[in-house]
Order: C-alpha cells, then sequence, then structure tokens
C-alpha cells in the first residue's frame, strides 16, 4: 500500500502543493511586475503577445518539470517506506524490492505521472492568470500572488480528489 500512495497520490501531490508555493507564486510575481516596469507594453510593441512569450513557456516548462519531481518525490517516499519497514518490522530490502511490483502495478505509476502533468499545466496557468491580471500597482501585485497560490493549492486538491474518485478501480490489483 506504500507504494501505491506514494505512486498514485502522495507524489503527485505533494509536489504540486510545494511548487505551487515556491514557483507557482514566483511566476505570479515575476509576471505582475512586468507591469510594473511596463515591459509588457514593450512586448506588445515588439508585436508580441504576453501569453506567447510569458506563459506558453511556463507552461510547457511545468508541464515537463512537475512530472520529473514526480519521479523524484516518489523514489525518495519508497526509500524512506523501504527503510522504515527494514528498522520497524525487519522487512528485508531484498524482499521488499522485490514485492513491490508485484502488489502495484504499474499503471499506477503512470497515474502520478499524470496527475504530475497536469497539476504543472494548473499551477503554470492559474499563476500566468493572475499575473497577468494584476494592475501595475505592489499591493495589486502582492494580491494577485496570494491569489494564484490559493487558488492553484485548492484546484490542486479538488482535482486530485475528482480524479480518485473517478479512478477508484484502475490500477488497483
Amino acid at each position: 500500500t506504500l507504494g501505491l500512495a506514494m505512486l498514485r497520490e502522495l507524489g503527485p501531490v505533494i509536489t504540486g502543493l510545494i511548487v505551487v508555493g515556491r514557483t507557482g507564486s514566483t511566476i505570479t510575481a515575476s509576471i505582475a511586475s512586468m507591469h510594473l516596469t511596463e515591459e509588457t507594453k514593450a512586448l506588445r510593441v515588439y508585436g508580441n503577445t504576453p501569453s506567447q512569450r510569458l506563459v506558453l513557456p511556463n507552461v510547457i516548462g511545468m508541464a515537463i518539470s512537475i512530472p520529473l519531481l514526480v519521479v523524484w518525490a516518489d523514489f525518495l517516499g519508497i526509500l524512506g517506506g523501504m527503510l522504515t519497514s527494514q528498522i520497524s518490522l525487519g522487512v528485508s530490502y531484498q524482499l521488499f524490492l522485490s514485492r513491490l511490483p508485484v502488489s502495484v502495478p504499474w499503471v499506477n505509476f503512470w497515474i502520478g505521472m499524470g496527475k504530475g502533468m497536469l497539476f504543472g499545466l494548473i499551477i503554470a496557468t492559474v499563476a500566468s492568470h493572475f499575473g497577468l491580471k494584476a494592475k501595475p500597482s505592489t499591493q495589486s501585485l502582492q494580491q494577485e500572488t496570494t491569489n494564484a497560490v490559493v487558488t492553484s493549492l485548492a484546484l490542486i486538491l479538488l482535482i486530485d480528489s475528482i480524479m480518485g474518485a473517478l479512478m477508484t478501480n484502475i490500477g488497483l490489483s
């Protein structure tokens, strides 16, 4: 059950929540600060749309990087579970590693990766939306950054619960 929980739920959700606080807020603040310095107006003068130059790279980058971070979180979570089972329960590393692929089908890994990609898209899109929505003032920058983080956190938890309910019987042996 540790492998199932890590691959399917904890890895993607915890990674998404951490990235929202760190990177999602940074994306929002950086785009919103461009309103203060009128860099978004300069983009338009040169014939570029802010969504093309600011949003799209963030969305693509987050859709690629979050699944990679999910793999790292899954690995560390399973490693921690393996160490804990050895220390607390006396389960050998060999037994743990031999039983993990038998008890946890691979589809759960891919479900977690899909969630990670979806969470990356959500974080980047929401952060960019609130960054572009900000007015050219420091008060608006602070408010929209807070709104972006809260909205992203809520969406990640909501979508994860919906996906969990819809995929209840998928990947369970």
